[in-house]
């Protein structure tokens, strides 16, 4: 999920502030259901008509953005926001959701402003805390990001988009064993979603927990046969446990189900060489090139693989683009080694 969480109905923020719609006028209630109907012109000419009966009454300001936005009027609804939030500096859900629109506009630090001030006014709105938790992530704030996102589950500890935003935040941080408890939470309570079992499987082999890790993809391998990136996790994962029978296998289901994957290529390439047979590890090194010409690791990989085949000359060419993009010394002061010593 890529964008804002909604805001609450608005009768939720109408129970908080006092006085109704004057008499033959429509409430900003009733203005906002026509919103969700979808009768745009109907809203806007309804909230104009209660902005003009009572102009210090932030709510209709708010119902005109929604309409706005509706309308794919950014702009326009992040100043109709602006002035509800001006008229009430305390309406809550005005301030998350001028918070939201601002940073899909791209007024970053605005929007992060926008909503810790929501999440300060009330500090048990859940979306509000998921919406920060979202931005901050965006912006690479990731501990304050999972602060935020741990204060959703906090209130809501069945909202499985926020622990598996979770858990992802978790991994950047290198916090693996966290982000691997989450993503189990997350499992067990969609145990039928696959793509989670996955995420799940990735995140036991990033933490080195290899047979944890090949049952989970095993399992979401056995539900969806067809996903591929269950065969390529799981066949990585079993190279890693010295199984290149069980490797070759997976990998080679990985390219059947995904041939213009470049990744698949290669690492059947790097099992095929483990098992014994580096000629056709080399051709699919060359298959994953032809896919994906600037993919780094492939360079490697085949530079590696015939260098064992004593192919030195092309082995040098290979190694050599490989090492446009190393700026660790050690490494490459490694493959210049390799280099020279081919013979």
């Amino acid at each position: 999920m890529h964008t804002a969480r909604p805001w609450l109905p608005l009768a939720a923020a109408l129970a908080l502030t006092l006085g109704g719609a004057p008499a033959g006028a429509q409430s900003a209630e009733d203005l906002e259901a026509l919103v969700h109907k979808g009768s745009l012109d109907a809203a806007l000419r309804g909230c104009e008509k209660l902005i003009k009966a009572r102009p210090q009454d932030p709510k209709p300001h708010f119902v005109k953005a929604l309409a706005l936005r509706a309308r794919n009027d950014l702009k326009g609804a992040i100043a109709s926001l602006r002035r509800a939030v001006a008229l009430d500096g305390k309406f809550h859900q005005a301030v998350m959701t001028l918070g939201a629109m601002l940073e899909e506009n791209g007024e970053i630090a605005e929007a992060l402003k926008q909503m810790r001030l929501a999440v300060k006014l009330k500090p048990d709105y859940a979306d509000a805390w998921f919406n920060l938790g979202r931005a901050l992530d965006r912006q690479k704030q990731l501990t304050e990001a999972v602060q935020a996102y741990g204060q959703v589950l906090k209130q809501s500890p069945k909202d499985l988009e926020a622990r598996v935003r979770l858990a992802n935040v978790l991994g950047k941080l290198e916090r693996t064993d966290e982000a691997v408890g989450h993503l189990r939470e997350a499992v067990k309570q969609a145990p039928q979603s696959v793509n989670l079992r996955v995420g799940l499987g990735a995140a036991l082999a990033k933490a080195r927990r290899l047979d944890e890790a090949a049952k989970e993809l095993q399992v979401a391998l056995k539900a969806e046969p067809k996903l591929a990136e269950a065969a390529l996790r799981l066949g990585r994962v079993e190279l890693e446990r010295g199984r290149t029978k069980e490797a070759v296998a997976a990998l080679e289901k990985a390219t059947v189900l995904a041939p213009k994957s470049a990744e698949a290529a290669c690492d059947l390439g790097v099992a095929y060489d483990a098992a014994g047979n580096p000629k056709r590890g080399v051709e699919q090194c060359r298959k994953a090139l032809t896919l994906k010409p600037d993919y780094v690791k492939a360079h490697h990989r085949l530079g590696l693989m015939l260098i064992k085949l004593k192919q030195c000359a092309a082995a040098k060419v290979e190694l050599e683009t490989y090492l446009r993009s190393v700026t660790d010394r050690r490494k490459r002061k490694e493959i210049e080694t390799r280099i020279t010593g081919c013979k």
